[in-house]
């Protein structure tokens, strides 16, 4: 069973003078339930929050046969870019596989670590920002080339 943010509408319904309760309407619009840990969920609130278009949380990467070949902590599909959180003693040899089985499909992942997302906020949401850009327009350029 999942949790349902917008239940927490309904409660405050009954409550309607609790403390903090007006916000509850924004917590709501940027909860996401798939999230799986703290940090994936920090580092999505400094893009969302920043003014970047909200990613696809635990999305699934499958091949053309359908062949699920990762899920991603994060994602913008529409630009072949998937971001992941890695915590302080991850380095993982399966993790650099995948990422050469997405590469291989036209993806590129960004790895982040805690210090990226509490430390240096700006900087992880102007890269991400960059990227974000630089590969929609790569596939906007490939997708007009390939519809001549």
């Amino acid at each position: 069973m999942c949790f349902d943010p917008a239940a927490l509408l309904t409660r405050r319904a009954a409550n309607p003078g609790a403390r903090g309760s007006r916000r509850l309407e924004r917590v709501v619009a940027l909860a996401a339930p798939r999230a799986e840990s703290p940090m994936e969920t920090r580092l999505r609130l400094v893009l969302v929050l920043g003014g970047l278009a909200a990613p696809v949380v635990q999305y699934v990467l499958c091949e053309a046969g359908g062949r699920t070949i990762a899920r991603l902590d994060l994602a913008y599909p529409q630009a072949r870019l998937a971001l992941e959180y890695d915590g302080g003693d991850h380095d993982d040899a399966l993790d650099r596989e995948r990422d050469l089985r997405t590469g291989a499909l036209g993806w590129h992942t960004m790895r982040f670590q805690a210090a990226d997302i509490v430390r240096h906020p700006e900087r992880t949401l102007r890269l991400v920002g960059a990227q974000l850009a630089h590969h929609t327009a790569l596939l906007a350029a490939e997708k007009e080339l390939t519809s001549r």
